[in-house]
């Protein structure tokens, strides 16, 4: 079950990746949009995105929700925030999360995520590895 966590502050990052991989997911790390926005792009299996709401780049995770759910249709998102503020607009399917947040409240959100994920038609199956034969030179 793979989690994409786009988050800036290092520390966050790290304590919701810890929580999640302890808990058996795989995850995914970004710090800011592009790579968050890459890492959508190349792992189209990804169930579960979380996204800070500021991330200090010029486009906020609201803004880059419409991109990351033309990548992956079947995610759920959540967003995650200190300024609770941020989160009281109602965003349609998407879950909220605010800092500071405990460790079975991001697993539970995330469950819940996965559930619907499912419920959607969305598939953990990994696209399989195309491989290539090994040329070697003879001399």
């Amino acid at each position: 079950m793979h989690v994409l966590v786009i988050e800036n502050d290092r520390d966050t990052r790290d304590v919701l990746s810890c929580m999640l991989e302890d808990a058996g997911y795989t995850v995914l790390q970004a710090s800011k949009v592009s790579d968050g926005l890459r890492l959508a792009r190349l792992n189209n299996h990804i169930g579960v995105v979380l996204v800070d709401v500021h991330l200090g780049d010029r486009l906020t995770g609201l803004e880059i929700l419409k991109s990351l759910r033309d990548r992956l249709p079947f995610a759920q998102f959540i967003l995650i925030s200190g300024d609770w503020e941020a989160l009281e607009k109602t965003i349609p399917d998407t879950r909220m999360l605010r800092k500071p947040c405990g460790r079975m409240e991001v697993l539970g959100l995330v469950g819940s995520a996965f559930e619907e994920f499912r419920s959607k038609g969305g598939s953990e199956a990994v696209p399989q590895v195309i491989r290539r034969p090994i040329h070697t030179v003879q001399g």
